[in-house]
């Protein structure tokens, strides 16, 4: 899908909001206070539904990534389609709020809660060969005794990534290093940790030669290592972390050509992105749009219990009963009533 390919998809909000609810509503609308299927959208907003059942005004972009949106949801399809397919490295608020003419906080806005959808993405259990590697991101070389030192570890403020990538199916995952206790990023505990709820036990397990994935062996993985102090690959040509770095590499691209930055804050949503980004590029741009508007519809508001139903409407039952109390005390003595 090229550029003008996807204006003529999506010439109007109309249409946008039309695609939203086929994708994220496969059964059709139904009411988010009672789950009644007999509603219909309304003429002057198109986000909005009302039900005939019980009369609820609801929005279906409520509880998504588009909840309470002023922004025109062309922007946001815009931004999910630059994001996801066109700019291969990802694409920076400043280009959004350039390129769409919005404010800067909006477009950070928009890329942040389109990363939290894509970091919702649920990926199958690897195996059986699965790589191990970790990746710094961040920082610059640091000035040392009148040298410059490009180091990506002691010298910097580098933060470390964990990866692993899965070579039967192909899909990586990305995992960022948080601070132990000890005061440690990269310990054997913390790698085993990721490699135990990604990898299934009976895997072999390839690596560097870091000891931290030394204790692998003891825990029921096969584990081979490459000393790449002396080469890539090993003498078996079937050791090595190539997937790994293969998938590191726009990695780097992306933080040194367009986000120049990355907080440590955030860098698990970037991070999320470049799994997304890895782990659909076999995807149509069309399919990889429709992945994302799925997973930014989890959340919305279910319909309430019956019980909650139930109550709301002996309220409702109450309130209009005491309302036409109100009314009758006020009867004036000709028999008209006040307005008030």
């Amino acid at each position: 899908m090229n550029l003008l390919e996807f204006l003529n998809t999506y010439p109007t909000e109309k249409a946008v909001i039309d695609a939203w609810i086929t994708h994220t509503y496969p059964g059709g609308v139904s009411c988010s206070r009672c789950g009644s299927k007999h509603v219909y959208q309304r003429a002057d907003r198109f986000k909005s539904f009302n039900c005939r059942h019980c009369g609820t005004t609801f929005s279906v972009t409520a509880g998504t990534m588009f909840h309470r949106t002023r922004i025109d949801l062309r922007y946001w399809f815009y931004a999910i389609y630059k994001i996801a397919y066109a700019a291969r490295k990802g694409i920076s608020a400043n280009q959004i709020h350039r390129e769409c003419k919005i404010s800067y906080p909006s477009a950070w806005g928009m890329l942040k809660k389109i990363r939290e959808a894509m970091a919702r993405e649920e990926l199958p259990e690897f195996g059986p060969v699965t790589e191990a590697d970790e990746t710094f991101v961040g920082g610059k070389p640091r000035r040392l005794n009148s040298k410059w030192v490009y180091s990506t570890r002691q010298e910097t403020k580098k933060i470390p990534v964990l990866t692993l990538y899965d070579r039967q199916s192909g899909l990586a995952s990305a995992r960022v290093a948080t601070i132990s206790r000890e005061g440690k990023r990269l310990s054997a505990k913390q790698l085993a940790v990721n490699i135990l709820e990604k990898v299934r036990r009976d895997s072999i397990v390839l690596s560097d030669e870091n000891p931290g994935y030394q204790i692998l062996s003891r825990l029921g993985y096969t584990h081979l290592s490459v000393p790449h102090n002396r080469r890539y690959v090993a003498e078996d040509r079937f050791t090595h972390v190539n997937g790994c770095e293969s998938f590191h590499a726009p990695i780097k691209r992306s933080f040194m050509g367009v986000y120049h930055s990355m907080s440590a804050k955030y860098l698990p949503l970037y991070m999320a992105e470049a799994q997304f980004r890895w782990n659909t590029r076999t995807l149509e741009p069309a399919d990889r749009l429709a992945k994302i508007l799925v997973l930014g519809g989890e959340g919305r508001r279910s319909p309430e219990p019956e019980w909650v139903q139930r109550r709301e409407a002996v309220e409702r039952e109450q309130a209009e009963q005491r309302v036409e109390l109100e009314r009758k005390r006020r009867v004036r003595g000709d028999g008209q009533m006040e307005l008030f």
